[in-house]
């Protein structure tokens, strides 16, 4: 509340009354008669300085204005009733959508004020937790009958760049609910929450209100920026950009590209109301540095305007192949520039593994990418029995499978028991990079094993019998996903490699997109929220000695995740991210927030939990209310009546 629009208000009172006291100064005319000027003679009556003050309809109109006004600039808010003892768990979004700036200030300065209302309304004996929630949930303060704790919290709460997780706040705030007595929950936001309908039962039946005062805001974002070194027919660095247009009308951006501070490119992009639009930007192919991309939309989500990406010096992808001779694959992979590729025995590959161990065959290999062909069982499970019997198999690094069985846990392939004959190729997946530029209608195989269907299954190429060729991530701790290509039959007995051009681009595509999740010569480009991973090669090196620097010079520590992998899960700053060892930049990342959902400024009054949907309230539920707006129209209706009481006088 600010005390100087209702102290001036207050100072015009007096004033009011004042000037119906006002003396006037007449000038004495002679007349014939004051048959006519009755009127006059009466106002005559203000000229003696102390009189009795005449019942006026315009004075009491006019002074209810000046009250009804003043008592709006007091803001008073009515308090529903309460009872001692409430346990509230409150909800506070921090993510990237709540910095988008409202007509009173950002989302987020908004969801606080209204946080801090409710704690000032906390009666005696209740108590109440803060839960602070982007795509984690953060405790800031345990449950707790101290105002001014809570209050200090709130007002310490910070904007971020992360997406939003309701669904798991939720199950935090229910953890915490279980252990109270008719917990109540208030989620203070934006209300741009989606779909809730998969929350537990239990967490369905928490008392939950959504709290917001935003309201619908245009916007445009990058939502997609994607980095692609090409060399079909020209030699060159393509940069990827998805603009989005979450607005009722077309509107046309300037969308810019800078390499290390310097513009290289700008050109203007027609977006559809409602829609998203490419653009394809070319660099050279040794193109190194900080990727910048940008628009001018000028809208009320700055965050999402830019984007980045690290272009780190390119090397070539260094594949082995372990398995039978294949003179097709050798030929393939040597005409390929951006592949260096080297043939390893199966007894070699199986010496190595089982002398080094898993941990650090990977180093000794010396390989970005590894090509199993028609490879024997021993070969691809060498040391990983112990792995395999606790259900943990996995690649030791991104491989490609090619007529053999490829990790799975004991007991659990990922083949059907039966290899099928002639499968008629029906489609395939274009959205995938290594299908880019590739048509699959004319394949002829003679015999192919089948993917089953699993949901970490996504299938490449499908036919009339199956799956026949497929992709999939592994997930091992403290390491990055590891992606895997699994190819179904043999391709000796095709007639893939015999003239079809598919054959090189497939195996092309496919190293890359798979050397790209292991080889520094990639793009490094991370959306907010994922973890930022670094490996280190050096030995010796302590976890106290690897940190990272945020795009504001904050060095933060880094957590070991296994040996020579060092991780960092706080990155709540868009921009570009270095990794220190003893001190000395050893790499950039770049983290942008390239997601659809943030970039939508849209909330809904009503969030869908299932069974029920719950509304969302522009104020907390049974706590105190605003009452400036009815005393402002009060005014306004005062103000109407006066000017018609008024002019019919004058008219009269």
């Amino acid at each position: 509340m600010t005390w100087t629009p209702i102290l001036w208000l207050l100072a015009f009172l007096p004033a009011l009354v004042a000037l119906y006291f006002l003396k006037l100064r007449r000038k004495d005319v002679m007349v014939s008669s004051t048959l006519l000027w009755s009127r006059t003679v009466e106002d005559l009556r203000v000229n003696a300085p102390f009189q009795r003050l005449r019942t006026s309809w315009l004075l009491l109109l006019q002074l209810l204005i000046l009250l009804a006004l003043i008592a709006a600039a007091w803001r008073p808010r009515a308090a529903a009733p309460q009872v001692a003892g409430h346990n509230l768990i409150l909800l506070l979004d921090n993510s990237a959508s709540m910095s988008a700036r409202e007509a009173g200030g950002s989302r987020l300065d908004l969801a606080k004020q209204s946080a801090l209302e409710l704690v000032a309304s906390l009666a005696e004996g209740d108590r109440a937790a803060l839960l602070v929630f982007s795509s984690k949930t953060v405790v800031a303060e345990p449950l707790t009958g101290a105002k001014a704790k809570l209050e200090a919290r709130i007002r310490a709460v910070h904007d971020t760049v992360l997406p939003t997780n309701l669904e798991q706040a939720l199950g935090v705030a229910h953890a915490m609910a279980s252990a109270l007595t008719d917990a109540e929950v208030r989620v203070f936001g934006d209300g741009c929450y989606g779909d809730l309908s998969t929350l537990s039962p239990e967490e369905k039946r928490m008392n939950v209100k959504l709290v917001s005062t935003a309201t619908p805001l245009d916007n445009l974002g990058i939502v997609e920026l994607d980095v692609r070194r090409t060399f079909e027919s020209k030699e060159r660095t393509e940069v990827f950009a998805l603009v989005q247009n979450d607005s009722d009308a077309a509107r046309t951006v300037v969308v810019t590209l800078k390499l290390d501070g310097r513009t290289r490119d700008a050109r203007e992009l027609n977006v559809a109301a409602h829609g998203t639009s490419p653009i394809t930007f070319e660099l050279d192919l040794d193109a190194t540095g900080v990727l910048e991309a940008s628009i001018n939309a000028q809208d009320a989500l700055a965050l999402d305007d830019v984007a980045w990406a690290i272009l780190a010096p390119r090397r070539p992808a260094r594949v082995a192949l372990v398995g039978k001779p294949n003179t097709w694959l050798d030929l393939v992979l040597k005409a390929t520039p951006s592949v260096a590729a080297r043939r390893l025995p199966e007894e070699e590959y199986r010496r190595i593994v089982e002398s080094a161990g898993r941990a650090d065959a990977a180093g000794v290999l010396e390989a970005d990418v590894l090509l199993f062909d028609r490879a024997e069982t021993s070969t691809l499970r060498a040391g990983s029995a112990r792995e395999a019997e606790a259900g943990l198999a996995e690649p030791l690094l991104p491989s490609i499978y090619v007529a053999c069985e490829p990790p799975a846990a004991a007991s659990d392939s990922l083949w059907k028991p039966e290899a099928v004959a002639r499968p008629a190729i029906l489609d395939w997946d274009r959205a995938h990079p290594v299908n880019r530029f590739i048509v699959y209608s004319d394949l002829y195989v003679e015999e192919s094993r089948v993917l089953k269907d699993r949901p970490e299954i996504r299938c490449l190429v499908d036919s009339d019998k199956g799956c026949v060729l497929g992709a999939l991530r592994y997930y091992p701790a403290g390491r990055k996903p590891t992606p895997a290509i699994v190819i179904g039959f043999d391709i000796l007995k095709s007639n893939w490699p015999l003239g079809h051009f598919s054959f090189p681009i497939f195996f092309a595509n496919a190293v890359e997109w798979l050397g790209t999740s292991s080889s520094s010569s990639s793009s490094t480009r991370l959306r907010a929220g994922e973890p930022m991973l670094f490996e280190h090669a050096g030995s010796g090196t302590d976890v106290s000695e690897v940190s990272f620097r945020s795009p504001s010079g904050v060095v933060m520590p880094a957590l070991q995740e296994s040996e020579g992998t060092y991780a960092f899960a706080g990155a709540e700053e868009a921009g570009v991210y270095e990794t220190l060892v003893k001190g000395q930049v050893e790499a950039q990342t770049a983290v942008s927030i390239l997601n659809e959902q943030e970039s939508r400024l849209r909330p809904t009054r009503e969030v869908d939990f299932g069974d029920y949907k719950v509304d969302v309230a522009s104020a907390p539920p049974g706590g105190l209310g605003d009452l400036w707006k009815p005393f402002v129209l009060a005014a306004i209706v005062a103000c109407l009546l006066e000017w018609a009481i008024y002019h019919r006088r004058i008219a009269g």
